[in-house]
C-alpha cells in the first residue's frame, strides 16, 4: 500500500521486472510524490533456464520502453553475475544453481572482472541511447568494486546487514559514498525467524 509506505516516512520504491501492474504502481507512486526506481529483471521460475546476456538486453529494452515515462531512476540491471547465464559458470543455467555455487561465481568474477565490466559498459551504452533520465546499477556486495561508477548517476548496492557482513559493512558504505554521488541501498531485509541476523542470506530456511 503506497499510502502506508509514505506515512511510514519512506520516499521511494523499487520495482523489479515488468508485469501488467508495474506501470500502474509506478504511475500512482509518482502522483503521490514517491520516487520510483525500476530495473529490468528476469529470474526464471518453474526451473527454467536463466537468460543469456544478449537475451537479457533484449528483454531489458522492452521493459524500459514500457516503463521509461513512469520512473525517476532506472537500474540497468541487478546482480547480473548471478542473474544471467553467460558471465560466469555458464554450465550453471538456473538461478538456484548460481546462488548455491555463489563462492565459485564470486571467485570467477575476481579472477576475470573484465568480462563483467565490459558487459556492463556495453549495457549502459545501449540503455543511455534509449533512456534520458538518471541511471544506476543494483550491484551485489561482491560486484561493486568492479563497477565503473563514473558511468552512473546514482550508486546502488544490495547490502544486507548480518553476521557475515558486519565486519566490512561500514567500510563498504564509506567506499560507495566516496564517489560523491547519491547512494542507495537497493536491497536490505531479514528472514522472519529468531536467528535472522546470524542466518543472513541463507534463504533455505
Amino acid at each position: 500500500n503506497l499510502d502506508t509506505i509514505k506515512s511510514a516516512g519512506f520516499n521511494a520504491i523499487k520495482i523489479n521486472g515488468y508485469n501488467f501492474k508495474s506501470k500502474e504502481i509506478a504511475k500512482i507512486a509518482k502522483e503521490k510524490g514517491i520516487i520510483v526506481y525500476f530495473h529490468p529483471q528476469y529470474i526464471a521460475v518453474k526451473n527454467k533456464d536463466l537468460k543469456s546476456g544478449e537475451e537479457f538486453i533484449g528483454l531489458a529494452r522492452k521493459m524500459i520502453a514500457e516503463m521509461k515515462n513512469y520512473i525517476d531512476v532506472l537500474g540497468v540491471g541487478n546482480e547480473l553475475t548471478v542473474e544471467i547465464i553467460d558471465l560466469y559458470y555458464e554450465n550453471l543455467k538456473k538461478y538456484k544453481e548460481k546462488v548455491s555455487n555463489f563462492s565459485a561465481v564470486k571467485k570467477s568474477l575476481e579472477s576475470d572482472p573484465k568480462k563483467f565490466s565490459e558487459f556492463l559498459n556495453r549495457l549502459v551504452k545501449i540503455i543511455r541511447s534509449e533512456f534520458n533520465g538518471k541511471i544506476t546499477y543494483f550491484s551485489g556486495w561482491w560486484e561493486d568494486p568492479f563497477v565503473n561508477w563514473n558511468l552512473f548517476d546514482v550508486v546502488a548496492c544490495n547490502l544486507f546487514y548480518n553476521e557475515e557482513s558486519k565486519p566490512f559493512y561500514n567500510e563498504k558504505i564509506k567506499f560507495l559514498k566516496s564517489f560523491n554521488k547519491p547512494f542507495v541501498i537497493g536491497e536490505m531485509g531479514y528472514l522472519t525467524i529468531k536467528d535472522s541476523f546470524k542466518v543472513g542470506l541463507d534463504w533455505s530456511y
